[in-house]
């Protein structure tokens, strides 16, 4: 059970490394800025039911956020069609976002993520990895296999009460940036 496990584990690290350098190999070289952000979950839905648009000016910058955090549901925002989201990100990707003082922590993680992707996006243009297109085809793919991935990993601890089997699964996840699987709670 517990070789299970690790062989599980490997190979859904290595089917996502995979996912990311199949369209050119050296995309590999490219590292994610993407990652989950920790903080005041009120905070986070209240950025998230706004559609961003409380810290966020521009439309392009609230499409990026909607793809910034590894595995998580994709926002309307995200959902708009490629040949608007195109427009939208040839307006901004030369144009990083202020990280202000007055900034919450999760508005400047935010901010930080939707920087690290427009260099992630600069340097996928500039190296010939892609195009404009391309890269939001490679986000919406990586952010439908991450959520599959997730829901996946979750299906299989739900009887998983074993500890080091579900923190060798969690160690995957965190690999990938996504979130964890937290322990089902003792009924009392």
């Amino acid at each position: 059970m517990i070789i299970a496990a690790l062989v599980i584990a490997l190979v859904l690290s290595l089917y996502y490394s995979f996912l990311i350098s199949v369209e050119n190999p050296n995309i590999a070289s490219i590292t994610s800025p993407r990652h989950q952000i920790y903080g005041d979950p009120a905070r986070m839905e209240e950025l998230e039911s706004s559609g961003y648009r409380t810290i966020l000016q521009h439309p392009g910058d609230c499409f990026l956020a909607a793809y910034a955090i590894p595995g998580k549901q994709i926002s309307k925002e995200g959902l708009i069609s490629p040949v608007r989201a195109k427009e939208l990100l040839r307006e901004i990707v030369n144009n990083d976002l202020d990280i202000l003082d007055s900034d919450s922590t999760e508005s400047r993680e935010l901010k930080k993520i939707i920087n690290g992707m427009k260099q992630e996006l600069r340097v996928y243009l500039t190296d010939g990895v892609g195009t404009i297109e391309s890269y939001i085809i490679r986000l919406r793919e990586r952010q439908a296999e991450e959520m599959r991935i997730y829901e996946r990993v979750k299906q299989e601890l739900e009887s998983v009460t074993d500890f080091k089997i579900r923190e060798q699964r969690n160690d995957s996840l965190r690999a990938m940036g996504l979130k964890t699987i937290p322990r089902p709670r003792k009924n009392k």
